[in-house]
C-alpha cells in the first residue's frame, strides 16, 4: 500500500474521532471568509449607493448662495468635447408637507431640473414634469405616505442676493411655498437618491421643473449647482474649471458693468449681491488704472439737535471732499439749517453674531455743502438694495432691518420721488471702512476711468485672472470623491475579522486539543509503525497529511458557512444593527478571489497549527506507543522564568497601550488599542498561568485531597491545560469586548 493510499484510509477509518477536527477547521474557515465576504459586500453596496447617488456625473461647480446664468454649461460645453453633457440645477434644502397624511418631513433636497439633469443618471431615463408637477423619491412618498395624484407642499428659504446675515439683505419674509401635484416615484437608479454629499443615509428628494422653480424664486435664468460627465478624456478637473472660466461673464459672477455720467466720465462695477466680495473687488482695483472704491449704506437716521432726517444713504469716497468730516447734500442742509462746521450724528444698524443688530452711531463736522444740481449728486452711487432699490415710496421698504414707519415725513417720500437713493452725505472712504466693513466685503462699487474702451473690452479686462473659484463656487471632482468615500469607509471585513479573531483562535485551538487526543488513543499504532520500521519523520508526516485532508475537506465546508454567515451578518446590519451602517442597504457580494483567499488561508492555518501541535508526538520510543504512552509527563524545567518574563513584559505592554489610547480621537485607533491591550493581557495572564504550573510541580508529594488531584492533573499537561484556559478567557473578553 501506497503512502497516500494509507493516509486516506486511516483517515476514513478514524472518520468519527476526526469530527471534531473537521468542525474546528469549518469553523476557523466559516469565520474568516464570511468575514473577509462581509467586508466586500459593504464595499460593493457603497459602491452601488454612489454610483446612483450621482449616476454619470464626474465633476460638479457648486455655488451654494452664489447663482450662475443658465446659458454658462452651454457656452462651456463644445470645450470639453463633443461628448461633453453638463447640466445646471437648483438645490436647495427645504421641508415637504402632504395635506392628506398631515405627514411633514424637514430636511428634504428640492431639486430643480430639466431633461439634461435626467440624462445623467445610471439609465438616463428622463422624467417630464410640468409646471404643477413634483416627482419624489420613494424614500420622501414612504415618510410622507404620499402616492401619484397626491398634492404636496415644499416650503424652502427664499434665496436672496446675499446671505441673510449681511446687513441689508432684504425682507424677512422669506419662505417659498410651492404645491405640486405628484407625477412619479422616483426609482433609485432613476437619480432617487441623488445628492452631492457622500452619506449612507438615503436622502429625501423632491424634483420639480427648474424653470417653474426659477420663477416661484424670482431667480430668472439662474442656477446655483452645475454637473459634468463625459466619456472621453477631455473633462479633467482643470480643463472643467478653465472651461468655465473663460467662457463666464460679469453675471456669472454676479457683478454688474455701467457708464457713469456724473462730474467724471467713468466705469462702475458693482454687484447685485450689494457688497463686492474682497476678491472681485481687488481684482477691479488692480486690474483698472485710477480705480477707487465705493462704500454706501442705509443709515437709520441723522441727526442734530434741530432734526431727525430718517433712513438715508450715506456714500463712503475719497473724491468728494470730505476728508475729515462729512460733506452733505444741500437738501439735508437745509432740513436741519445746517452750516460749515456743525456738527451731526449719523445712527446705523450693524450686524454681529447670530444675525443680531446692534445700534451704533458716529459723528461729524460738515465740511462742504453740495448743491442738488451738482453732477456728482446722483442716485447710481448707491448699490441695488434688496427690498429698497425696486420700492415706489418709502413705506414699501424691506431692507431686512427693522423699519419705524411713522419716522418717515412727506418731504422724506417727496425726496425719494425726485432722487431714489441720491446720497444725503458722503464721508472719508477709511472712515466708512471703519464705520460698515462686514464680513461680506468693505465696498459696493469700484470705480475707474472711462478711457474710450468698449463695454465688451473692458469686461475683458476685468473677467481675465478672476476665476470663479476665487469668488466663493466650490469645484469638485464628484466621481473621485465617491469613490474615496467608498473606499475610506469603515473596514467592514477587518472589523468582523478583529471581532472574530478570538473565535478563530478558539475554535483552531479546540481542533489541535481534539487532534491531541486521537493521537493519545492511537498511540499503539504510531508504536507499531516505528517497529515495524518506519522513522519517526515518516509516521509524523503520514499523521500530518492525514490531519491535512480533514483539514482541508472543513476549510472547503466553512466556505459555505461562510457564506450562510455573510447572510445572517447581512441581515443583522440591515435590521438590528442598523446603527452600525446609519441605514445603508447592504447586499450581497462575493468575489472568487475572496472565497479563495480565504479557503487558502483558513486550511493553511489549521495545517500550521496542528504540525504546531504535533511538533513532539514521535519523541517517544516505540515501545512506550506500544504500552499507550505518548509523551511523557511534563516537569518543571529551567525555562520557568521565560514564561514568567513573558508575563510581566505583556502587562507593562497592556498598560502602556492603554495609557497612550487616552489621547487618540480616531474610533479605530481606539479600537485597535482596546483589542490590542486585551490581547496583552490575555498573553500575560496565560504566560503567568504556565509560570504557576511549571514552578510548582511537587511530583513526590502525597495528593491528600481532589484539589491537590486536580491541580497535578492540570500540570501533568500544561499545554493542553492553557490551551482550554486560553479558550475560556477569549470567549469571555469577546462577549465583554461587544458589550
Amino acid at each position: 500500500m501506497s503512502v497516500p493510499s494509507f493516509i486516506l484510509q486511516s483517515a476514513r477509518h478514524y472518520r468519527k474521532a476526526h469530527l471534531g477536527l473537521l468542525f474546528g477547521a469549518f469553523l476557523a474557515s466559516a469565520i474568516l471568509s464570511g468575514s473577509l465576504v462581509v467586508g466586500d459586500s459593504v464595499r460593493a453596496s457603497l459602491r452601488r449607493v454612489a454610483a446612483a447617488r450621482l449616476g454619470q456625473v464626474q465633476a460638479g461647480m457648486i455655488g451654494g448662495d452664489r447663482w450662475f446664468t443658465d446659458e454658462l454649461a452651454g457656452r462651456a460645453a463644445p470645450q470639453l468635447g463633443s461628448d461633453a453633457r453638463l447640466a445646471s440645477l437648483i438645490l436647495l434644502p427645504g421641508s415637504a408637507s402632504a395635506p392628506a397624511s398631515q405627514a411633514r418631513v424637514n430636511g428634504i433636497q428640492l431639486v430643480g431640473v430639466d431633461d439634461a439633469f435626467w440624462s445623467l443618471s445610471l439609465t438616463g431615463k428622463t422624467i417630464p414634469l410640468e409646471d404643477n408637477e413634483i416627482a419624489i423619491n420613494r424614500h420622501l412618498a414612504r415618510k410622507l405616505r404620499a402616492k401619484v395624484g397626491d398634492s404636496i407642499v415644499v416650503r424652502v428659504e427664499r434665496p436672496g442676493a446675499i446671505s441673510r446675515d449681511a446687513p441689508m439683505s432684504g425682507s424677512s419674509e422669506t419662505d417659498v411655498a410651492v404645491r405640486r401635484r405628484v407625477a412619479a416615484i422616483v426609482p433609485d437608479e432613476d437619480f432617487g437618491v441623488f445628492q452631492l454629499h457622500a452619506q449612507q443615509t438615503p436622502p429625501d428628494n423632491a424634483f420639480v421643473s427648474r424653470s417653474s422653480l426659477q420663477n416661484d424664486l424670482e431667480k430668472p435664468d439662474r442656477s446655483n449647482v452645475l454637473l459634468a460627465s463625459s466619456t472621453g478624456d477631455a473633462l479633467t478637473s482643470e480643463a472643467f474649471v478653465q472651461a468655465l472660466d473663460q467662457h463666464a461673464t460679469l453675471a456669472d459672477y454676479a457683478l454688474v458693468l455701467k457708464k457713469i455720467d456724473g462730474g467724471l466720465k467713468e466705469w462702475e462695477i458693482s454687484t447685485d449681491r450689494v457688497f463686492l466680495d474682497p476678491v472681485s473687488a481687488n481684482h477691479a482695483l488692480a486690474s483698472q488704472p485710477g480705480a477707487y472704491p465705493v462704500l454706501t449704506y442705509l443709515v437709520n437716521a441723522i441727526a442734530t439737535d434741530q432734526s431727525v432726517t430718517p433712513y438715508s444713504m450715506i456714500t463712503a469716497v475719497d473724491r468728494m471732499g470730505a476728508a475729515d468730516g462729512i460733506a452733505i447734500s444741500q437738501w439735508l442742509a437745509d432740513d436741519h439749517k445746517l452750516n460749515l462746521g456743525d456738527e451731526l450724528t449719523l445712527r446705523f444698524f450693524v450686524m454681529s453674531a447670530g444675525r443680531k443688530l446692534d445700534l451704533k452711531g458716529a459723528s461729524f463736522r460738515v465740511q462742504r455743502i453740495i448743491p442738488m444740481d451738482d453732477p456728482d449728486m446722483r442716485a447710481d452711487w448707491t448699490p441695488e438694495f434688496p427690498g429698497v432699490s425696486d420700492a415706489d415710496n418709502c413705506r414699501d421698504w424691506e431692507p431686512g432691518i427693522p423699519v419705524d414707519l411713522n419716522a418717515i415725513r412727506d418731504k422724506d417720500e417727496t425726496y425719494w420721488d425726485d432722487y431714489k437713493g441720491t446720497p444725503k452725505g458722503f464721508i472719508a472712504l477709511d472712515a466708512g471702512r471703519d464705520l460698515w466693513r462686514n464680513r461680506f466685503g468693505d465696498s459696493t462699487a469700484v470705480r475707474f476711468e472711462d478711457d474710450g474702451r468698449s463695454e465688451s473690452d473692458v469686461a475683458a479686462s476685468i473677467l481675465a485672472g478672476l476665476g470663479l473659484r476665487n469668488v466663493g463656487f466650490q469645484f469638485r471632482n464628484l466621481a473621485e470623491e465617491a469613490g474615496a468615500a467608498a473606499r475610506g469607509s469603515v473596514d467592514f471585513g477587518g472589523l468582523f475579522i478583529g471581532l472574530s479573531m478570538f473565535l478563530i483562535a478558539a475554535a483552531l485551538v479546540f481542533a489541535a486539543l481534539l487532534f491531541l487526543f486521537t493521537l493519545e488513543r492511537r498511540a499503539a499504532q504510531m508504536g507499531l509503525l516505528l517497529a515495524t520500521g518506519w522513522s519517526p519523520k515518516m509516521v509524523r508526516r503520514s499523521l500530518l497529511a492525514e490531519a491535512g485532508v480533514i483539514a482541508v475537506a472543513g476549510s472547503a465546508l466553512g466556505i459555505l458557512g461562510g457564506i450562510l454567515y455573510t447572510w445572517l451578518a447581512l441581515a443583522g446590519l440591515s435590521g438590528v444593527w442598523s446603527g452600525a451602517t446609519q441605514g445603508l442597504d447592504l447586499g450581497y457580494t462575493a468575489h472568487p478571489a475572496t472565497l479563495l483567499i480565504s479557503f487558502i488561508a483558513a486550511a493553511g492555518i489549521a495545517i500550521l497549527t496542528l504540525a504546531w501541535a504535533g511538533r513532539k508526538m514521535c519523541r517517544t520510543p516505540a515501545p512506550d506507543l506500544l504500552a499507550g504512552s505518548i509523551t511523557p509527563s511534563s516537569k518543571a524545567s529551567g525555562k520557568s522564568m521565560r514564561a514568567l518574563l513573558v508575563a510581566v513584559i505583556a502587562l507593562l505592554a497592556a498598560l502602556g497601550l492603554g495609557y497612550s489610547a487616552r489621547s487618540l480621537s480616531d474610533p479605530q485607533a481606539l479600537a485597535g488599542a482596546f483589542f490590542g491591550a486585551g490581547s496583552l493581557l490575555l498573553v500575560s495572564g496565560l504566560a503567568f498561568l504556565k509560570w504557576t504550573m511549571r514552578e510548582r510541580t511537587g511530583g513526590g508529594s502525597t495528593l491528600n485531597s481532589l484539589s491537590q488531584i486536580g491541580t497535578r492533573n492540570v500540570r501533568r499537561h500544561p499545554g493542553r491545560s492553557l490551551s482550554a484556559a486560553g479558550m475560556m478567557a477569549g470567549g469571555i473578553f469577546l462577549v465583554a469586548a461587544v458589550n
